[in-house]
Parts: structure tokens; sequence; C-alpha cells
């Protein structure tokens, strides 16, 4: 305890000021005395040196006689202080006394949420200590619990996947699209705690990202550029300033990958032949024929493939073939059947031995009352493309034939 002297006490104890080297102190006067030791009391003076006072006044007259009491606060040990003074008008003598405060811990908050929605979890609570003031002790305990046993129930398992959708067409032939797969999930897959699936259920990737600049003359070159799928793709087959580009089927997956061009026309389907004893079937492509004409001219290869089927009617009369196809020059038939040589007048079958009747060049050169056929692939460039087919030998009652011609393929560039 140290003990210090202040002095000027004025009467009643209505106003003291008392000047002492470490601080100012203000007193104001109450009449009646309270006990200031507790935390309310000590929360007030953090910092500040101006203090409140309460006076214990022994009378009113001029002699007072008193003893006050004020806290203070000691910012260079950062403590609190009491100062109980008691005197006179002329001399009060203050003793000064050092309290602390230990922490608190106020009330327990409610449990908060559980950790988890399935499987077992665990819920917390908090509670706030009050700190300790001017030298006291730490608050004593766990400022934090937990506890187990919330949300027990079963948690979903992730549902299997089914498999991956095809890829869809890309949207465009040159600068660049976007194809997409889908997959579903399986919500069976686990019965009742079968969950969603993770991951994505559609998948997009780039495709045909190469330039737009000038038109590729056949599907070939688009297949050196970068198109890997089927796809009707506009082509300019005589080039740039020429005629307008056309559009045509793509086959980028048959034979390698390679990339054909196919060329349909109305003659695809099967065309019965009856009563005459010639009879012409120009055929219409999809595009102008002078631009098939450049497309096989600018590809490596080219094929169409042809198929008679005959009763009773020839294909070779003596010397004359009556039917055949009509080359790309729009006036001459070929000395050979589609799959025959060249120069032969013949067929396939005349190729390898096999005719019906082996004296003759072609299956239907038989010319008997059982359905027989010829067919065989033209590849030879300088008939292509065909012009149109030939019926011949049909002019009587039991003399009939019918013919289908396939799509015009070519492949590779000169």
């Amino acid at each position: 305890m140290e003990k210090v002297l202040c002095r000027n006490f004025f009467s009643l104890c209505l106003l003291i000021w008392c000047v002492h080297s470490k601080s100012v102190f203000k007193f104001r006067a109450k009449s009646t005395v309270k006990n200031l030791i507790n935390s309310e009391a000590v929360d007030k003076i953090r910092s500040s040196l101006e203090c409140s006072v309460i006076c214990s006044i022994k009378n009113k007259n001029t002699n007072i006689h008193g003893a006050c009491e004020a806290y203070s606060y000691d910012s260079t040990n950062k403590r609190c202080q009491l100062y109980k003074g008691t005197g006179n008008s002329s001399a009060v003598s203050v003793s000064v006394y050092t309290y602390k405060l230990d922490g608190v811990y106020g009330d327990w908050s409610s449990w908060g949420s559980c950790s988890t929605t399935c499987g077992g979890g665990t819920q917390t609570r908090n509670r706030v200590c009050k700190a300790p003031k001017h030298g006291g002790d730490d608050c004593v305990g766990p400022a934090t619990e937990s506890k187990g046993g919330c949300n027990t129930n079963p948690c979903p398992i992730p549902g299997d996947w089914y498999a991956w959708t095809q890829w869809t067409a890309c949207p465009v032939t040159c600068g660049g699209g976007k194809r997409v797969r889908t997959r579903t999930c399986n919500w069976s897959s686990h019965g009742t705690l079968t969950g969603p699936c993770e991951g994505e259920s559609q998948e997009e990737n780039d495709c045909h990202t190469f330039s737009c600049t000038n038109f590729a003359r056949t599907c070939a070159e688009l297949r050196k550029r970068g198109l890997t799928v089927n796809t009707q793709a506009d082509i300019d087959p005589d080039g740039p300033g020429g005629m307008s580009p056309v559009k045509v089927y793509c086959d980028m997956t048959s034979d390698g990958g390679v990339g054909i061009t196919i060329i349909g026309h109305d003659r695809e389907a099967v065309t019965p032949v009856n009563g005459y004893v010639s009879r012409t079937y120009q055929l219409t492509y999809e595009i102008p024929f002078d631009q098939v004409k450049k497309i096989v001219d600018y590809s490596q290869q080219c094929k169409h493939h042809v198929k008679w089927r005959c009763h009773h009617s020839n294909i070779n009369e003596g010397s004359k073939m009556v039917t055949n196809f009509i080359r790309r020059d729009k006036t001459t038939m070929p000395d050979y059947f589609p799959g025959g040589g060249a120069g032969t007048k013949g067929c396939a079958c005349y190729q390898t031995g096999t005719c019906a009747n082996p004296s003759r060049r072609c299956h239907c050169d038989a010319n008997d009352e059982t359905w027989r056929f010829d067919e065989g692939d033209i590849t030879n460039k300088n008939d292509l493309p065909m012009y149109a087919f030939v019926a011949g030998d049909t002019e009587s009652g039991i003399e009939s034939g019918e013919f289908t011609i396939g799509k015009l393929k070519c492949s590779g560039a000169v």
C-alpha cells in the first residue's frame, strides 16, 4: 500500500481536486457511501485519468471530516487502483490499493448445426470468456465442446452412368464448330440409396476447325484439311472463279478414312424394262453433270456399280452390244460391260471363265428362261461419269429385264 497526501479539500466535499505526481483525480461528492470495488466499476476506468469518487460526509460544517474513494487506471503498469482518502479540509491522507479481475466464462451457446446431412456428424457449441483485467488469471476450462450422434441416416451412393452416346455431327464443314455427346444417370444403381451421378452429363469438343478460305475440290481434299466425320459438305470441283460450289456427301470412314466423294442420281432404285427393242435411260445427278466430270477428273480413282437382271434378254446380239451404258461423251458405249475387260465386249464372268454359257461373254447371253444377272463396276475414268443406261432386247412378251445403278464414288486426288 502506498500513501500520498492531497491538499485543497474544499468545503462540503462538493468538489475535490487531488494533484499527484502520477495522476490527476477529479472527485465528485455523493451523499452516500457505496462499495465500487467490483467489475462494473472497474470497467469504467479503462484509460482515463478522470475518476468518479464517492464521499462519505460526516457533517456539513466548514470543518469537514470525511472519507472518499476513487478508482484510477495506472497506464504504466496497466492495472486498476483504488484510492481511499480520509482527512479534513486542510489535509487528506490517500491510501492506494490495486485489484485484479480474473476471466469469467459466459453461458454456453445453443448447439450448432450438424456437420453432415447423413452418415452421422457432430455438433459444437461455444462460450465466450470475459477477458481478465489488471493482471487477473485467464478463464478456466474449454471454450468449445462437441458431441456426435446427429443425422445418422445412411448417405446416398452416387449412381452409375450409362454409356456415352455417339458424337453428334459437326454443324459446319469448316471454320470450327462444336459436336456433342451425352450420357444418362442410372438412378437404380443402388436402389433407394441411389444419389445423383458424379460428373457431367454432356461433353462437347471442337470439330472442323480448318479454315473455310477457298472450297475444297473433293472430299479427299477435305480429309487432308481435317474433316473426319461423314457429312454433307460444300465443295468447288472446278476451283475458284468457275461454276458455283455444290453440296455432296463425304464418306470419311470407309476405306480407311481416305475421304470419298459420293454423288447420287435418280436411277438408284430398281428400274424394270419390258417391251423395247432398245431404250435409253439418262441419269440426272444431284449436281450438274459438268461438276460431276470435274470431280472425276480431280480424283485419283472413281467407280460406278451397274447391275442388269435379265430373262430371255441378251447383252450381246452377234457383234453388237445392245445393253450397256453411255459414257461421259453422252453418245457412245464402251466395248465392255461394267466389270468386264476393255475391248472384250464381255462381262465379269467372261474375265473369270464362269459365264452360264461358256461360249458366250455374259450370263445374260444364255438368253434362256432363267433369271440371271451381270454386274460390275465402271472404273475407267475416261468413261465416267456414266451419262445413261441403254436396255435392249426386251421387245417380246417373254423378254424382260431390270437394272440398278449405284452412286458414283470417287476418292484420292490427282
